[in-house]
């Protein structure tokens, strides 16, 4: 297993504004509904995404068996990344008959 890249990927989500009902009490029977807006301004989000490449070789037949890519957004630490790798490849393998259950 290596890392084959580390990007940065900016996503910007826009912002909004949504009109929603009021009911007030006390204006007299024609104004007792209103109405006020709501504003969620946008936002953007900086995400880290991590390549990882797997290569599984034969060393009795000196061949390349089996070969993966897998990204990774935010991954916590080097540790918990390249144990989750480890396992999807793993089950992956284990899903083509590659590995023994």
């Amino acid at each position: 297993m290596r890392v084959v890249g580390k990007d940065q990927k900016i996503t910007y989500t826009p912002g909004y504004a949504t009109t929603l009902p009021v009911y007030y009490n006390g204006f007299g029977p024609y104004w007792s509904y209103g109405w006020q807006t709501v504003y969620e301004p946008g936002y953007l989000q900086n995400d880290t995404v991590v390549s990882v490449e797997t290569l599984v070789y034969s060393l009795e037949k000196d061949k390349l068996l089996w070969a993966s890519e897998s990204r990774t957004t935010n991954p916590a630490s080097l540790g918990t990344l390249v144990n989750e790798v480890a396992d999807a490849v793993a089950k992956e393998m284990s899903k083509q008959g590659l590995l023994a259950p």
